[in-house]
């Protein structure tokens, strides 16, 4: 059964009760995958003053100086913005495996949640979570190119597929698909109102500049989404004790 204010009370608990532990973790993914800081470069050039010198051909020169110089800049800027995202887009995986920690580790047994596993699990699967994450990312843009729906309906059918990897990293993503697809059955439409019970909270962060975002809602919100996925019948691919252990 899907129970949506259960999961969201869970995920408050933990943002109220550890928001200073995570919002440095939350800041940094959100700054690295463009959530955060939306960077926009904007390189404008002033052909007249060329047009107007007297030497045409020195002026013309310089402008495609200019455009060269400017087209250089715009592609290193894209290219580090494009690996900023990637590496936000890996330590997403390792912050869905920080927040399934913190909602199942034993007081008694395991030690405390620690951010730094976000960061140390994160780089020991790097390559691993990148190649899902490209994969995963462009399956939903094929289905979308098709119509909005498909693309819809896929994205909440592959939803799971990171939290499983995370989960379970040396699984195939093949197998990761098909045990999302098997679990979102029947679950999509409740999943999507869940997000948009989220909507007032995410309309109240843009007036905050993302800030809300960084120190609360992120936690909040991921937490809630940990708590309705290890709610599932995992059916073998449940949170191994040596992952829960993993600090």
């Amino acid at each position: 059964m899907f129970d949506r204010l259960k999961y969201k009370a869970i995920g408050r608990n933990v943002a109220a009760n550890l928001w200073g532990l995570i919002a440095p973790m939350s800041f940094i993914i959100l700054f690295l995958s463009g959530e955060f800081l939306n960077v926009s470069i904007n390189q404008n050039i002033d052909i007249t003053r060329f047009i107007s010198a007297r030497d045409v051909k020195l002026n013309m020169r310089l402008m495609w100086i200019h455009i060269e110089i400017s087209v250089l800049f715009f592609l290193i800027a894209l290219s580090a913005l494009t690996c900023m995202r990637l590496i936000g887009a890996v330590l997403k995986f390792g912050e869905k495996a920080f927040y399934m920690y913190t909602l199942t580790y034993k007081p008694n047994l395991d030690p405390a949640p620690n951010v730094r596993m976000c960061y140390s699990y994160s780089a020991a699967y790097f390559y691993k979570f990148l190649c899902v994450h490209i994969i995963m990312v462009a399956k939903i843009i094929l289905w979308s190119m098709l119509f909005i729906v498909p693309g819809i309906i896929k994205f909440y059918e592959y939803r799971l597929i990171p939290y499983i990897i995370a989960s379970n990293p040396d699984m195939s993503y093949d197998e990761a698909q098909a045990i999302s697809a098997a679990q979102m059955n029947g679950r999509k439409f409740d999943l999507f109102v869940m997000d948009l019970s989220f909507l007032g909270w995410l309309l109240l962060n843009s007036l905050t500049a993302g800030i809300l975002n960084a120190v609360w809602l992120r936690a909040y919100m991921e937490a809630s989404y940990a708590a309705f996925f290890l709610s599932l019948d995992h059916r073998g691919y449940a949170l191994p004790y040596s992952f829960r252990s993993y600090c």
